[in-house]
């Protein structure tokens, strides 16, 4: 009986891994096919918000309430961090809450329409209501897709994939909504004084007067002196 359950662990270990390569390869594809366009750049943004999300697990389904921050370091990456929790509620009831470091790739659809891939590295855990913990390192692999609701918020629907190596209570799919607020943290433009040729003289500042020319004594003055 033990062997049986080891074999099973095994395969449906073997089982999330291939699904964790397959989202990479997702989002290595997306990265070549996206990243040298400059037509699919993100405005440099960061983002604040609040997420409800839903998380089925071996011990049942949960509901987990959470944040997320993200600050652009360009226009197409951004970084930040994220936390949930929650209780999950099948076989067994268990309170689960989890959290860690966001890495995030920007895609712009359409002027109000965007596309990230997002992977969270943290840590987490639980304790079910037979008293036993469970816990460990947490990954979470996501994609979503984000609409603004004019300039300052927006919305975003998505999926991931939480995986806790360590735990199998711990791991499932989940689809959550995102409500986050927008904010510009982009340096303001330096004015710069550019100099254009004219008619009347060969260049002057932009937006000031012409210069006046330097004065030369003519040879007629300088005889009579």
């Amino acid at each position: 009986m033990t062997q049986l359950l080891s074999k099973s662990g095994s395969v449906r270990f073997r089982k999330e891994s291939m699904k964790i390569k397959n989202l990479g390869l997702v989002a290595f594809t997306g990265l070549c096919l996206f990243l040298p366009n400059k037509a699919f750049a993100l405005d440099a943004t960061s983002r604040l918000g609040a997420e409800v999300k839903a998380l089925q697990t071996p011990a049942g389904m949960g509901i987990l309430f959470g944040w997320r921050y993200l600050f652009h370091t360009s226009p197409y990456f951004s970084v930040g961090g994220a936390g949930y929790t929650g209780q999950i509620s099948g076989t067994s009831t268990a309170s689960y809450s989890y959290g860690g470091m966001i890495g995030a790739f920007h895609i712009l659809l359409s002027p109000s329409t965007s596309m990230e891939v997002t992977v969270l590295g943290g840590g987490g855990g639980g304790k079910l209501d037979t008293g036993v913990f469970f816990g460990g390192t947490v990954v979470e692999p996501g994609l979503g897709f984000s609409f603004k609701l004019g300039k300052a918020a927006q919305f975003v629907a998505g999926a991931s994939y939480v995986w806790m190596p360590g735990s199998a209570q711990g791991t499932g799919f989940s689809g959550g909504v995102k409500f986050e607020f927008l904010t510009d943290h982009r340096p303001e433009p330096t004015v710069s004084r550019e100099f254009k040729p004219t008619a009347t003289g060969p260049e002057t500042p932009a937006g000031g007067a012409q210069s006046a020319a330097p004065v030369v004594p003519s040879r007629t003055t300088s005889a009579r002196n």
